[in-house]
């Protein structure tokens, strides 16, 4: 056995036991079956978001946060300016 492939092997097993341990803590590894189709959630029935629909909603919503702050802000000022054009 070459020490390279000593490495990858240990890189490996790592893996796998992180993926163990996500598993028995209740985070689930795998959010596809085998099928094709989403697993769900045993107590809510909701399907699990995988790594990557966490990651594209983060994001998402980082992109998104400064067009709303403005939003609420225009929202804010005319809200107060309202009364006053009633006059």
């Amino acid at each position: 056995m070459k020490n390279g492939e000593n490495d990858r092997r240990r890189v490996i097993d790592k893996r796998r036991q992180n993926q163990r341990l996500q598993a028995a803590s209740g985070r689930r590894v795998r959010c596809v079956t085998s099928n094709g189709e989403r697993k769900r959630d045993e107590r809510s029935g909701r399907t699990l978001a995988s790594e990557n629909d966490r990651k594209e909603k983060r994001l998402c919503v980082q992109r998104t946060a400064p067009l709303i702050k403005s939003i609420h802000e225009t929202v804010n000022q005319t809200s107060t300016q309202a009364p006053q054009l009633n006059k």
